[in-house]
């Protein structure tokens, strides 16, 4: 696959396959440069983009990560996209960008608990434990008491609430 890659073989299957060996090798770099080589045929979308931006994490680049993740937007908004592109963009380095995409993400009207539980554990990074709380309890007024033991247990421990969490995962059980 590298062969026919560097002798100029662009079709999207054997790009794909190649970077696929590539990152299973952790040779992330090599498969950067694929995707590069690649951009410059075809126009990065939505989970080519996203394969291409979490390359480019990988190899600590976070400019170019970032850039490739706006591309990954998927045509109708979900929430999913928000969770991952606030996670991508606070791993570049940019905490209130990260914090932002993951509050849209939580402000769905279909966002489900991950959501909420991504948001909680980014607070919970950035010492601010009493947010993230907050936003848990705000979660919690939300769900119906018969589902709402196991996902405020993941969504506590987040938040590095352990002594919430047990009595959530207790509830659950």
């Amino acid at each position: 696959y590298q062969r026919a890659f560097d002798l100029g073989e662009r079709g999207l299957d054997v790009a794909q396959a190649l970077v696929s060996m590539l990152t299973e090798r952790g040779r992330w770099e090599d498969a950067d440069e694929v995707m590069r080589k690649l951009q410059e045929q075809l126009v990065f979308h939505g989970a080519l983009a996203r394969r291409a931006a979490e390359i480019a994490m990988q190899t600590r680049n976070g400019e170019r990560a970032e850039e490739l993740a706006r591309l990954a937007a998927p045509v109708e908004d979900a929430y999913p996209y928000h969770v991952w592109l606030g996670r991508l963009v606070t791993a570049a380095g940019h905490d209130a960008e990260g914090e932002g995409e993951l509050r849209r993400a939580v402000a769905f009207p279909d966002a489900g608990w991950d959501a909420t539980a991504a948001l909680a554990a980014h607070l919970a990074q950035l010492g601010r434990k009493a947010d993230a709380e907050a936003v848990v309890e705000e979660l919690r007024a939300k769900l119906p008491p018969r589902y709402a033991a196991l996902p405020l247990a993941q969504c506590y421990e987040a938040a590095g609430r352990l002594d919430r969490a047990e009595q959530s995962y207790n509830e659950a059980l």
